[in-house]
């Protein structure tokens, strides 16, 4: 028999970021983009979403985000969204895992706890703190940025391979470079906001990671995110029953 490969929680690591809860706007900033509703307890949003790498298509999901309301995470009052995520299409493809994710919005910062997930293989169940919470600037103006050092603790429970926690720390300098048009498959969006996101984690000493994302004017949500040769585009989206389009 061949070596298992060790649990993973994805819904924590790609869903946490998924929705910022700050007021939009038509100021000239990243607040811009941002859409109250979003904010609302009952808000269900449903995006479906293509990755690619170097072009070729790797999987297609479907999440599925409901605002379930006020909660305390790891003793902070906050915001609690609960995550359905499915692959429907490529590698995984059928796999459904489910996490809960921790914020607390205030004015335009946005503070994110931690939260919960299933793991892949299941069965069991990660837990992700932050220490500071990962702290998101959305007034930043055109060409500003913000650096950020977080210590991640994760820890997995309920697994047969891999128990216990692990603990890494990462420096985020998130820098909002302005309005760009982008098409993806949803559509072309005018003006949707440009942000770079410059990754370093202290188990990959002297390694930077980049990472791109435009998100939409008014629906607030993320159309594209392109960080090496992987490419993840938005397909169709609808925020409580109402399609989302350019």
């Amino acid at each position: 028999m061949g070596q298992q490969a060790s649990p993973r929680c994805p819904a924590i690591a790609v869903l946490l970021l998924i929705l910022p809860l700050a007021p939009a706007g038509a100021a000239a900033d990243g607040t811009a983009c941002l859409n109250p509703v979003l904010s609302k307890t009952g808000t269900v949003v449903v995006l479906n979403r293509r990755s690619l790498v170097s072009g070729r298509m790797v999987q297609e999901n479907r999440a599925g985000i409901r605002v379930a309301g006020p909660a305390v995470f790891n003793g902070n009052q906050a915001t609690q969204l609960d995550v359905t995520g499915t692959i429907t299409a490529g590698d995984g493809a059928g796999v459904t895992t489910r996490a809960k994710t921790y914020l607390r919005l205030n004015g335009a910062v946005e503070d994110t706890f931690g939260g919960t997930s299933d793991l892949i293989p299941p069965p069991g169940t990660g837990t992700a703190v932050y220490s500071p919470p990962r702290r998101g600037r959305f007034d930043l103006a055109v060409g500003a940025s913000f650096t950020q050092t977080v210590t991640e603790t994760m820890t997995i429970t309920g697994s047969p391979t891999s128990n216990g926690s692990h603990s890494r720390s990462q420096t985020t300098t998130r820098t909002f470079l302005g309005f760009e048009d982008v098409s993806v498959p949803a559509g072309t969006f005018a003006q949707a906001c440009k942000w770079r996101d410059d990754i370093q984690v202290s188990d990959a000493p002297g390694v930077t990671t980049t990472a791109t994302e435009w998100v939409a004017r008014q629906s607030g949500l993320p159309l594209r995110t392109l960080s090496g040769a992987s490419d993840q585009v938005l397909l169709s989206a609808s925020i409580n029953g109402v399609p989302v389009t350019p």
